[in-house]
Protein backbone atom coordinates (compact mmCIF):
# COMPACT_ATOMS: atom_id res chain seq x y z
CA UNK A 1 0.00 0.00 0.00
CA UNK A 2 1.30 3.46 -0.87
CA UNK A 3 0.76 6.49 1.30
CA UNK A 4 0.57 9.99 -0.19
CA UNK A 5 2.99 12.74 0.77
CA UNK A 6 1.76 15.57 2.96
CA UNK A 7 2.92 18.87 1.49
CA UNK A 8 5.01 20.70 4.04
CA UNK A 9 7.56 23.52 3.80
CA UNK A 10 11.17 22.62 2.91
CA UNK A 11 10.69 18.84 3.05
CA UNK A 12 7.99 16.18 3.08
CA UNK A 13 6.89 13.63 5.65
CA UNK A 14 5.19 10.39 4.68
CA UNK A 15 2.03 9.49 6.58
CA UNK A 16 1.76 7.33 8.51
CA UNK A 17 5.49 7.71 9.21
CA UNK A 18 7.83 4.78 9.99
CA UNK A 19 7.85 4.03 13.71
CA UNK A 20 9.24 1.67 16.32
CA UNK A 21 7.42 0.10 19.26
CA UNK A 22 9.34 -0.20 22.53
CA UNK A 23 8.02 -1.94 25.63
CA UNK A 24 9.04 -0.36 28.92
CA UNK A 25 8.56 -1.53 32.51
CA UNK A 26 9.08 2.04 33.71
CA UNK A 27 6.46 3.67 31.49
CA UNK A 28 3.04 4.18 33.08
CA UNK A 29 1.30 5.44 29.95
CA UNK A 30 1.76 5.56 26.18
CA UNK A 31 4.54 7.89 25.09
CA UNK A 32 5.75 9.29 21.78
CA UNK A 33 9.40 10.17 21.23
CA UNK A 34 11.18 11.53 18.17
CA UNK A 35 14.99 11.46 17.91
CA UNK A 36 17.44 11.64 14.98
CA UNK A 37 18.86 8.25 15.98
CA UNK A 38 15.59 6.28 16.17
CA UNK A 39 13.02 8.46 14.41
CA UNK A 40 9.49 8.09 15.76
CA UNK A 41 9.20 5.74 18.72
CA UNK A 42 6.07 4.62 20.60
CA UNK A 43 6.85 3.64 24.19
CA UNK A 44 4.33 1.12 25.50
CA UNK A 45 3.93 0.15 29.19
CA UNK A 46 4.95 -3.45 29.69
CA UNK A 47 1.46 -4.80 30.53
CA UNK A 48 -0.44 -2.38 28.33
CA UNK A 49 -3.32 -3.90 26.33
CA UNK A 50 -3.92 -3.76 22.60
CA UNK A 51 -4.42 -0.37 20.96
CA UNK A 52 -4.85 1.04 17.46
CA UNK A 53 -1.45 2.43 16.48
CA UNK A 54 -2.68 4.42 13.46
CA UNK A 55 -5.46 6.09 15.48
CA UNK A 56 -2.94 6.94 18.19
CA UNK A 57 -0.63 8.53 15.61
CA UNK A 58 -3.51 10.46 14.02
CA UNK A 59 -4.42 11.86 17.43
CA UNK A 60 -0.96 13.42 17.73
CA UNK A 61 -0.35 14.08 14.04
CA UNK A 62 0.52 17.82 14.22
CA UNK A 63 3.06 17.23 17.00
CA UNK A 64 4.65 14.25 15.22
CA UNK A 65 5.03 16.18 11.95
CA UNK A 66 6.52 19.18 13.71
CA UNK A 67 9.10 17.00 15.45
CA UNK A 68 10.00 15.02 12.32
CA UNK A 69 10.57 18.28 10.46
CA UNK A 70 13.27 19.16 12.99
CA UNK A 71 15.32 16.17 11.88
CA UNK A 72 17.66 17.03 8.95
CA UNK A 73 16.46 15.70 5.61
CA UNK A 74 19.61 13.63 5.08
CA UNK A 75 18.82 11.74 8.26
CA UNK A 76 15.29 10.96 7.13
CA UNK A 77 16.60 9.64 3.81
CA UNK A 78 18.50 6.94 5.71
CA UNK A 79 15.40 5.76 7.60
CA UNK A 80 15.13 2.08 8.33
CA UNK A 81 12.48 0.49 6.10
CA UNK A 82 8.98 -0.50 7.12
CA UNK A 83 8.63 -2.36 3.82
CA UNK A 84 11.21 -4.11 1.64
CA UNK A 85 10.23 -4.55 -2.00
CA UNK A 86 12.03 -7.18 -4.08
CA UNK A 87 10.87 -6.59 -7.68
CA UNK A 88 13.12 -9.28 -9.16
CA UNK A 89 11.04 -12.00 -7.52
CA UNK A 90 7.81 -10.01 -7.15
CA UNK A 91 7.76 -9.97 -3.34
CA UNK A 92 7.14 -7.35 -0.70
CA UNK A 93 8.03 -7.83 2.96
CA UNK A 94 6.74 -5.85 5.91
CA UNK A 95 9.30 -4.86 8.55
CA UNK A 96 8.22 -4.26 12.15
CA UNK A 97 10.37 -3.08 15.05
CA UNK A 98 9.89 -4.09 18.66
CA UNK A 99 12.29 -2.71 21.26
CA UNK A 100 12.74 -4.90 24.31
CA UNK A 101 14.70 -4.27 27.49
CA UNK A 102 16.23 -7.73 27.39
CA UNK A 103 17.97 -9.67 24.63
CA UNK A 104 20.34 -8.73 21.85
CA UNK A 105 19.36 -7.49 18.42
CA UNK A 106 17.74 -10.26 16.37
CA UNK A 107 15.48 -10.75 13.38
CA UNK A 108 12.47 -13.07 13.27
CA UNK A 109 11.34 -14.20 9.82
CA UNK A 110 7.70 -15.02 9.13
CA UNK A 111 7.76 -16.52 5.63
CA UNK A 112 4.01 -17.20 5.18
CA UNK A 113 3.11 -13.57 5.99
CA UNK A 114 6.22 -12.06 4.37
CA UNK A 115 7.08 -10.26 7.59
CA UNK A 116 10.34 -9.43 9.36
CA UNK A 117 10.30 -8.58 13.06
CA UNK A 118 13.36 -6.76 14.44
CA UNK A 119 13.64 -7.34 18.18
CA UNK A 120 16.14 -6.15 20.76
CA UNK A 121 17.05 -3.45 23.22
CA UNK A 122 19.16 -1.23 20.94
CA UNK A 123 17.83 -0.56 17.45
CA UNK A 124 20.26 1.99 16.04
CA UNK A 125 20.53 2.39 12.29
CA UNK A 126 23.80 0.63 11.52
CA UNK A 127 23.26 -2.59 13.55
CA UNK A 128 19.74 -3.01 12.16
CA UNK A 129 20.94 -2.22 8.64
CA UNK A 130 23.56 -4.96 8.90
CA UNK A 131 20.95 -7.46 10.11
CA UNK A 132 18.67 -6.63 7.18
CA UNK A 133 21.52 -6.78 4.65
CA UNK A 134 22.51 -10.19 6.01
CA UNK A 135 18.91 -11.37 5.60
CA UNK A 136 18.86 -10.03 2.01
CA UNK A 137 22.04 -12.00 1.27
CA UNK A 138 20.61 -15.18 2.80
CA UNK A 139 17.34 -14.79 0.92
CA UNK A 140 19.24 -14.15 -2.32
CA UNK A 141 21.00 -17.50 -1.92
CA UNK A 142 17.61 -19.17 -1.87
CA UNK A 143 15.93 -17.23 -4.68
CA UNK A 144 18.68 -16.11 -7.06
CA UNK A 145 20.61 -19.38 -7.01
CA UNK A 146 17.38 -21.26 -7.75
CA UNK A 147 16.81 -18.90 -10.67
CA UNK A 148 20.38 -19.49 -11.84
CA UNK A 149 19.90 -23.27 -11.74
CA UNK A 150 16.62 -23.00 -13.65
CA UNK A 151 18.09 -20.82 -16.44
CA UNK A 152 21.13 -23.09 -16.65
CA UNK A 153 18.87 -26.05 -17.29
CA UNK A 154 16.73 -24.11 -19.78
CA UNK A 155 19.69 -22.83 -21.81
CA UNK A 156 21.99 -25.82 -21.50
CA UNK A 157 24.77 -23.55 -20.19
CA UNK A 158 26.32 -25.40 -17.26
CA UNK A 159 28.23 -23.88 -14.36
CA UNK A 160 30.19 -25.43 -11.50
CA UNK A 161 29.10 -23.53 -8.40
CA UNK A 162 26.93 -20.54 -7.58
CA UNK A 163 27.44 -18.03 -4.79
CA UNK A 164 26.02 -14.73 -3.53
CA UNK A 165 27.99 -11.62 -2.66
CA UNK A 166 27.17 -8.00 -1.94
CA UNK A 167 29.58 -6.12 -4.18
CA UNK A 168 29.82 -2.44 -4.94
CA UNK A 169 31.02 -2.60 -8.53
CA UNK A 170 29.86 -5.90 -10.00
CA UNK A 171 26.40 -7.32 -10.53
CA UNK A 172 27.86 -10.75 -11.24
CA UNK A 173 30.97 -12.63 -12.28
CA UNK A 174 32.06 -15.95 -13.76
CA UNK A 175 35.43 -17.57 -13.13
CA UNK A 176 37.54 -19.63 -15.51
CA UNK A 177 36.38 -22.76 -13.68
CA UNK A 178 32.71 -21.94 -14.29
CA UNK A 179 31.87 -20.63 -10.81
CA UNK A 180 29.21 -17.90 -10.94
CA UNK A 181 28.78 -15.19 -8.33
CA UNK A 182 25.67 -13.00 -8.22
CA UNK A 183 25.14 -9.74 -6.35
CA UNK A 184 22.44 -9.92 -3.66
CA UNK A 185 21.24 -6.47 -4.78
CA UNK A 186 19.84 -8.04 -7.96
CA UNK A 187 16.72 -8.64 -5.84
CA UNK A 188 16.01 -4.90 -5.99
CA UNK A 189 16.04 -4.78 -9.80
CA UNK A 190 13.13 -5.35 -12.20
CA UNK A 191 12.95 -9.04 -13.16
CA UNK A 192 14.05 -8.47 -16.77
CA UNK A 193 17.27 -6.78 -15.63
CA UNK A 194 18.02 -9.41 -12.99
CA UNK A 195 17.51 -12.18 -15.55
CA UNK A 196 19.75 -10.33 -18.02
CA UNK A 197 22.64 -10.48 -15.53
CA UNK A 198 22.11 -14.17 -14.82
CA UNK A 199 22.06 -14.97 -18.54
CA UNK A 200 25.12 -12.76 -19.02
CA UNK A 201 27.12 -14.81 -16.52
CA UNK A 202 25.87 -18.12 -17.90
CA UNK A 203 27.08 -17.08 -21.36
CA UNK A 204 30.53 -16.59 -19.84
CA UNK A 205 30.65 -20.33 -19.12
CA UNK A 206 31.00 -20.75 -22.89
CA UNK A 207 32.84 -17.54 -23.79
CA UNK A 208 34.95 -16.09 -21.00
CA UNK A 209 35.19 -12.76 -22.81
CA UNK A 210 33.04 -10.15 -24.50
CA UNK A 211 33.68 -11.29 -28.06
CA UNK A 212 31.21 -11.15 -30.94
CA UNK A 213 30.34 -14.77 -30.23
CA UNK A 214 29.52 -13.92 -26.61
CA UNK A 215 27.18 -11.06 -27.52
CA UNK A 216 25.56 -13.12 -30.25
CA UNK A 217 24.79 -15.89 -27.75
CA UNK A 218 23.46 -13.46 -25.15
CA UNK A 219 21.38 -11.68 -27.79
CA UNK A 220 19.83 -14.99 -28.77
CA UNK A 221 18.85 -15.75 -25.18
CA UNK A 222 17.86 -12.16 -24.38
CA UNK A 223 16.26 -10.45 -27.43
CA UNK A 224 16.26 -7.10 -25.59
CA UNK A 225 19.93 -7.36 -24.65
CA UNK A 226 20.91 -3.90 -25.92
CA UNK A 227 18.03 -2.16 -24.13
CA UNK A 228 18.93 -3.96 -20.91
CA UNK A 229 22.57 -2.91 -21.25
CA UNK A 230 21.48 0.71 -21.51
CA UNK A 231 19.11 0.34 -18.57
CA UNK A 232 21.99 -0.74 -16.33
CA UNK A 233 23.43 2.76 -16.51
CA UNK A 234 20.65 3.72 -14.09
CA UNK A 235 20.42 0.41 -12.23
CA UNK A 236 21.82 1.82 -8.99
CA UNK A 237 18.72 3.99 -8.66
CA UNK A 238 16.73 0.84 -7.85
CA UNK A 239 18.75 0.19 -4.67
CA UNK A 240 16.96 1.65 -1.62
CA UNK A 241 18.70 4.37 0.39
CA UNK A 242 18.64 2.36 3.63
CA UNK A 243 20.68 -0.43 1.98
CA UNK A 244 23.50 1.76 0.68
CA UNK A 245 23.74 4.28 3.54
CA UNK A 246 27.14 3.96 5.21
CA UNK A 247 26.19 5.77 8.40
CA UNK A 248 23.44 7.91 9.75
CA UNK A 249 23.97 11.60 10.01
CA UNK A 250 24.90 12.34 13.62
CA UNK A 251 23.01 15.26 15.04
CA UNK A 252 22.56 16.56 18.53
CA UNK A 253 19.51 15.13 20.28
CA UNK A 254 16.81 17.63 21.25
CA UNK A 255 16.00 17.96 24.94
CA UNK A 256 13.64 15.33 26.32
CA UNK A 257 10.78 17.78 26.95
CA UNK A 258 10.96 18.97 23.34
CA UNK A 259 10.84 15.58 21.65
CA UNK A 260 8.52 13.49 23.82
CA UNK A 261 4.83 13.46 24.52
CA UNK A 262 2.82 11.37 26.98
CA UNK A 263 -0.87 10.51 26.94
Amino acid sequence: MEYPFISLPEQEVTWPPPYQLRKSKRAKRLQLQVTPQKGLEIVVPYRFGKFNVISFLEEHKPWIISQLLKIPKKTLQAELPTNITLPAINEQWQVRYLSEQEGGLRIKVNNPNKELLIQGEEQLFLPVQQKLKKWISTYAKQSLLSWLAYLSQETGLLYQKGSIRTQRTRWGSCSATGDISLNSQLLFLPPNLAQHIILHELCHTRYLNHSKQFWALLGKLDPYCQQHKQAFKKAESYIPAWFTAKERLRTEQPKQEENAIMT
